[in-house]
């Protein structure tokens, strides 16, 4: 007999949300999030984040597939995105531009959320949007229409991953909870305050849950919850709410466990995603009681047969990354080594050298980029990726010497988002690092050129200058 677990009223989830702590991410003043608040022109990356959280949000919902790569073309509306979105699975050019229409609408509404808060006419309204082209739902008795913005007549439930039935808001209980949840809501947002940089993370958190807990349309609801949750993110961080298919199960266990009765599982999870996605935006702007030993042991035993594939090393991982960064590089550098007759060549690497720390895992590879006629001229570099024991993996870009500047930058992934494969979300982070470094070594290129041609007095009058890099 599969086990049930029966719907949990929202009035009954109160206190635990007002009440909730932020934990160690994003609380404190210096938190990255506090530094980020939307006060500059971020239109531009915003576009591509809300067209990448549209297309994967989709994915989430098995409408299409999200294959590696995919999303980086759509998000940038790179040459040939319309045909990888046809070729993402049947219909999913409609349903693509449902998302995206949801999305756009989340962003121009978040700018007069202050003139019209949030409710339920926003509500329906967001699901008849992200639901356009839908026009059936699936039951056990077949398809049949889908009601778009009406709320649902029938029962519905999930068996979930692990085959226990879940019971979504009884149908003549939904417009009384979704009642609660918006004066939910609200409570939160008149209790922050605008210096305390997880207020809006902890209002978008409770009405992202809040909306798939209670399900109250017949489909679309993750749809729906995901755009919802995006005007709060938007009106403050300027990103939308963002979950990757390829790592939908951490969003699903955040969401399990809050309806448990755990609501910083949720808030934690909004909390990393955001911070994860405003690395991306300001990338994209540039170009986080005492129980018996025996059931301790059996929870841990109970984890690891969950487990189906064993993590990967530390080292497997790196050689993955590294081996994705060369190509980004290649890809990146292949302008200015076309135009200029450039080599870019392997001079050095290392493992492991004394300077890392302990349980630390580090391969660095020295690479030149060479002019050799009618100028010599060259630009070394060094590139590193580690694993350290806190499982996050590092790729730094650094260089010192000749006519130009010491520079050093880095990116920070999590280990979950380079194992057992790279994410979508590594792989676009990635690339947009690689295309800035490439862009700031064909900038002191140009400048050992310019030196050089200067000391033999034929640099010409026309032509870029070169800038220093900050």
């Amino acid at each position: 007999m599969t086990d049930t677990i029966i719907y949990r009223e929202m009035a009954t989830y109160r206190d635990a949300w007002m009440n909730v702590s932020p934990g160690t991410i994003g609380s404190t003043e210096s938190s990255p999030l506090h530094e980020a608040r939307a006060t500059q022109d971020l239109h531009g990356p915003l576009g591509t984040l809300i067209r990448a959280a549209a297309f994967e949000t989709g994915a989430v919902e098995d409408l299409y597939l999200s294959a590696p790569g995919v999303t980086q073309v759509v998000a940038e509306s790179r040459p040939g995105w319309e045909a990888a979105v046809a070729d993402a699975g049947q219909g999913a050019t409609d349903r693509f531009a449902d998302q995206l229409n949801g999305y756009r609408w989340a962003r121009d509404y978040a700018h007069s959320a202050s003139e019209h808060p949030i409710n339920e006419s926003l509500i329906r309204e967001i699901h008849s949007t992200v639901c356009a082209s839908q026009n059936t739902v699936q039951t056990s008795n077949g398809p049949r229409p889908l009601r778009r913005g009406q709320y649902k007549q029938t029962e519905n439930f999930v068996i979930d991953r692990w085959g226990t039935r879940r019971d979504y808001c009884p149908p003549d209980r939904v417009t009384a909870e979704m009642g609660i949840a918006i004066d939910i809501f609200r409570d939160l947002e008149a209790a922050s305050s605008p210096d305390a940089a997880y207020d809006t993370l902890r209002s978008a958190a409770f009405l992202h849950w809040a909306f798939a807990h209670i399900h109250p349309f017949e489909d679309g609801n993750g749809r729906t919850a995901r755009v919802l949750a995006s005007i709060p993110l938007i009106r403050a961080y300027a990103v939308p709410a963002m979950v990757f298919a390829d790592r939908k199960q951490a969003y699903l266990q955040a969401l399990d466990e809050t309806d448990r009765g755990n609501p910083a599982a949720f808030l934690e999870y909004t909390t990393r995603r955001t911070l994860s996605t405003l690395t991306w935006r300001d990338n994209l702007t540039s170009v986080a009681t005492d129980r018996a030993a025996a059931d301790t042991a059996l929870d841990i035993r109970h984890i690891l047969d969950a487990q189906t594939e064993p993590a990967e090393s530390g080292t497997i991982v790196i050689y993955r990354v590294k081996e994705h960064i060369h190509q980004q590089m290649e890809q990146a550098l292949a302008d200015t080594i076309s135009t200029t007759n450039a080599t870019h060549e392997l001079s050095g690497h290392y493992r492991n050298n004394q300077f890392v720390a302990p349980d630390t895992h580090q391969l660095s590879n020295n690479y030149t980029i060479r002019i050799t006629e009618p100028l010599p001229a060259s630009i070394d570099y060094t590139e590193d990726v580690s694993v350290a024991s806190t499982r996050d993996v590092t790729v730094s870009f650094s260089s010192e010497g000749g006519n130009y500047s010491y520079w050093h930058r880095r990116i920070t992934l999590s280990f979950e988002d380079c194992s057992p494969s790279l994410s979508n979300e590594a792989r676009t982070q990635l690339e947009t690092f690689c295309a800035l470094e490439a862009a700031y070594l064909t900038e002191q290129l140009l400048t050992e050129v310019t030196t050089a041609a200067r000391s033999r007095g034929t640099l010409p009058a026309t032509g870029h200058s070169p800038h220093t890099h900050p």
